[in-house]
């Protein structure tokens, strides 16, 4: 009787452990267990470019008037110059011959006029006429708004392609740039081209732009 009842008491006590061990690793489990909400969010991607710093705006100084003989430039490369500041003049002579054949068409125009009056000129014949006028008086403005070259605005002179004395073909004179606000030029991958929009920030790091 007293074996058995030990025996019990063993019996139970291991019965008890067993017990006691499953319960605390079933509570080690559950402690490891995290429970969380899925939710829509977005995710920001930075990329990362390399840029071309370039002027604000270019602008290259070419008269419309061609053959005429440079007289004078007044401006060297790494100048700084602001708005209406002269640049270029060329040689007046041009426009003293142009003032002469058409003072030489407007009398011929002024004859005709006097004998439209009394009809002793065709309808022809003076439209030829009024032309040749109309035509000179067009040339010599365009030639009066070319002789003198002017800054468009503040910045500085780039780049001089002439000298003093040289005819001028066609050729742009000076190169002047506004570098007080600068653009940058980056070459973006075809396939981020629809998640750009335009008011984007964009961050920019420069290291040898002064």
């Amino acid at each position: 009787m007293k074996k058995n009842f030990i025996y019990s008491t063993l019996a139970a006590m291991v019965l008890f452990a067993s017990c006691t061990s499953k319960e605390e690793k079933t509570e080690d489990t559950r402690n490891k267990v995290r429970v969380t909400t899925i939710e829509k969010q977005q995710v920001s991607k930075d990329l990362t470019y390399n840029a071309n710093l370039q002027a604000y705006e270019t602008v290259a100084v070419s008269p419309t008037l061609q053959g005429a003989r440079i007289k004078k430039l007044y401006v060297e490369v790494g100048d700084r110059i602001v708005k209406g500041q002269k640049l270029v003049e060329l040689d007046p002579n041009t426009l003293k011959q142009q003032q002469i054949q058409l003072a030489n068409i407007e009398t011929e125009y002024n004859r005709a006029l006097k004998l439209k009056e009394t009809e002793s000129i065709s309808q022809q014949a003076f439209d030829q006429i009024e032309t040749q006028y109309n035509v000179m008086k067009t040339a010599i403005a365009t030639i009066l708004e070319n002789t003198t070259m002017v800054a468009p605005f503040n910045g500085y002179v780039t780049a001089r392609n002439m000298d003093e004395g040289e005819l001028y073909m066609g050729s742009p004179i000076y190169t002047v740039e506004q570098i007080s606000n600068v653009k940058a030029k980056v070459n973006v991958a075809e396939q981020y081209y629809t998640l750009i929009k335009k008011g984007m920030k964009v961050q920019m790091t420069s290291f040898s732009f002064y």
